[in-house]
């Protein structure tokens, strides 16, 4: 079924579990950093920089993985990445 129509008969809940996998949900609305603003971030590699709500989802969910569609979800995705890496977590 992709056919890049959204869901609207199924999977309402912003979190709920298909197939024995727990997903979490969440309005990329609220995290639309630019291309340039990302850029320079990932090239700095401060920590800081990737206080956003959805990577602190991800740190908050310690999931096994991360599924990212668009450029701002693997963007929050490499400051997980590298965040739980700092903590010990490989």
């Amino acid at each position: 079924d992709v056919d890049k129509k959204p869901f609207d008969k199924k999977f309402s809940a912003t979190i709920f579990k298909h197939e024995g996998i727990k997903i979490v949900t969440y309005n990329l609305e609220t995290f639309k950093p630019s291309a340039s603003e990302m850029n320079k971030n990932l090239v700095k590699n401060n920590d800081s920089l990737f206080n956003n709500p959805l990577t602190k989802l991800g740190i908050e969910e310690n999931a096994d993985i991360y599924h990212a569609h668009e450029l701002a979800s693997l963007y929050a995705g490499i400051g997980i990445k590298r965040m739980l890496n700092n903590k010990g977590n490989k």
